[in-house]
């Protein structure tokens, strides 16, 4: 499995571990006990079995245009081997 993730600045990801923090707090499941790097707060564009050598450059173009300004809203709630609990990142317009 291959997956195209985007990582946030360390504000969003300070926010994210606070919010882990207290649903581990008031006992429900969470990631703030789970410090691996591959648990960090990420944004996961696509996921994929494979990821073509052309496809990856198309790819590297169009994140060209990062940093991107988003911001967390809403929840979602994917279910699966797991249960979980997901912030939107909803792309704000840029200035000017």
């Amino acid at each position: 499995m291959r997956t195209v993730e985007l990582l946030p600045d360390e504000a969003t990801e300070a926010r994210v571990r606070r919010v882990w923090g207290r649903l581990a707090e008031s006992g429900m499941p969470s990631l703030a006990a789970h410090r691996q790097a591959t648990n960090r707060p990420h944004l996961t564009l696509t996921t994929a079995s494979e990821l073509p050598w052309d496809v990856r450059s198309a790819l590297a173009e169009a994140l060209s245009a990062l940093p991107l300004p988003l911001r967390l809203e809403g929840t979602l709630r994917f279910e699966g081997r797991t249960s979980v609990l997901a912030w939107p990142g909803v792309l704000r317009p840029r200035p000017g």
